[in-house]
């Protein structure tokens, strides 16, 4: 049995390692289209910002920096209680008040939904306030869309840890299963219907697709909306994410606390919220990741150390993808033990209650 258990984290391990290196040297990186393109359609930046006064003074002077023209800000303040307006009427960006939370709405799907009926762009970017973009991420950002013709586009950016525990747990959640187990550059062909991953972060629409598929009023209940929204925009036409990490950073999450609250709203979601898919990808976490370890004490060890080579291997391609530090691979079994953690306490707070963010509480199925 231990044999059987260790062969199959082995081909996990491999075929784990064999799309990272496939991401590495072929994933569409949002630096490629340096090149201008012919039209520069008006972009809305849409940011929804509940209590984000601290972010938003590192965000809105890099958005007006911006080396793209043609674009508005539109900030909506969701019932803050830290002078998130006052801050954002410093740069002299309009700041609108949001309305009530009506039932069946989260905080961010309303706030972006009400954001989206008031811009005026031809695109419209929605950006989280924690996100720190380059001077040249917009223009980027619109050549892609242009040249590619793409109807969604979304970028994945590099974590910022404000400590080695988050730079230990974050990559199991964020970047490993990005780089390991989606060939991120398959996501536009819409042969692969359910192959898709967005972010959130940084996640843009053309206007017509956007109203097309119902924008966040569609997902409404969705604590993934991004997820929901790319495979939505996929549908209708052309959706493709790309690495984005020498232009645009993010710091999620500045203490543990912080990270547990946030990750356990997301991690079950992304399993539809169905237990027995969670209940199966557990084990495979387990298989891929435990298994190895555990077998170190076995007359299969050389196999174990094989297939925890793959992983650091993998690792290490995840590591440089996504341009954070290597120190973290010091603190692997830490990150994995913790992590493991992260989505045993998602499903508990799924099932038994719990969930909340910004000081709201999350329904209990979203």
């Amino acid at each position: 049995m231990v044999e059987f258990t260790l062969g199959v984290s082995f081909c996990l391990a491999f075929g784990s390692l064999v799309v990272a290196v496939t991401n590495f040297f072929l994933a569409p990186r949002l630096r490629q289209y340096q090149q201008h393109s012919v039209s520069k359609p008006k972009v809305s930046l849409l940011i929804p910002a509940r209590n984000e006064a601290q972010n938003l003074q590192r965000l809105l002077p890099r958005l007006l920096s911006s080396d793209y023209e043609n674009f508005e800000i539109l900030v909506l303040d969701d019932h803050s209680t830290d002078g998130t307006a006052d801050t954002v009427k410093q740069f002299n960006i309009p700041c609108i008040i949001g309305e009530p939370l009506p039932p069946q709405w989260t905080g961010k799907n309303w706030a972006c939904w009400q954001l989206s009926r008031l811009a005026q762009g031809e695109i419209l970017l929605f950006i989280d306030a924690d996100v720190l973009p380059s001077t040249s991420a917009l223009r980027l950002s619109v050549n892609c869309m242009e040249s590619q013709k793409l109807d969604g586009l979304s970028c994945f950016a590099r974590q910022i840890y404000d400590t080695s525990l988050l730079s230990a747990v974050v990559p199991f959640v964020m970047e490993l299963p990005i780089t390991g187990w989606i060939p991120i550059g398959a996501i536009r062909n819409r042969r692969f219907a359910s192959l898709i991953a967005a972010n959130g972060q940084w996640l843009a629409f053309r206007r017509r697709a956007y109203d097309s598929i119902g924008g966040h009023a569609k997902v409404r209940s969705r604590v993934l909306e991004d997820m929901a929204l790319g495979a939505n925009v996929k549908a209708y036409g052309a959706f493709q994410s790309f690495l984005a990490m020498d232009d645009i950073s993010v710091r999620m999450y500045r203490t543990l606390r912080e990270m547990l609250d946030g990750f356990s709203k997301n991690c079950f979601q992304l399993f539809g919220g169905h237990f027995v898919a969670f209940s199966l990808f557990f084990l495979f976490f387990l298989t891929l990741y435990l298994v190895p370890w555990l077998a170190l004490g076995t007359e299969f060890w050389p196999l174990a150390v094989s297939t925890l080579a793959m992983t650091l291997l993998w690792r290490v391609l995840s590591a440089s993808i996504f341009k954070s530090s290597p120190n973290s691979l010091l603190l692997h079994p830490l990150g994995m033990i913790i992590a493991g953690y992260l989505f045993l306490l998602s499903a508990k707070r799924h099932y038994f209650g719990g969930n909340s963010w910004k000081e709201r509480a999350l329904p209990l199925s979203s």
